[in-house]
């Protein structure tokens, strides 16, 4: 799973802002929603950018 990371610098504030704001399951549909969400930013101090997640392994059994 991939999510879509929003970073806003705000360049008078102490600590920037990061959101997540979409995910993907391929990296090809993340990078189209990357290029979406670029074409639609009017804000200089906006990027966004693409995280790998992966969840955490969760172990059920007991292996002895």
């Amino acid at each position: 799973m991939y999510l879509i990371l929003r970073h806003i610098n705000y360049k008078h504030l102490a600590e920037d802002s990061y959101t997540i704001v979409g995910d993907a399951k391929d990296i090809k549909s993340a990078n189209r929603l990357i290029n979406a969400y670029n074409e639609i930013n009017k804000n200089e101090n906006t990027t966004f950018s693409v995280l790998n997640y992966e969840p955490p392994l969760i172990l059920k059994k007991e292996v002895a």
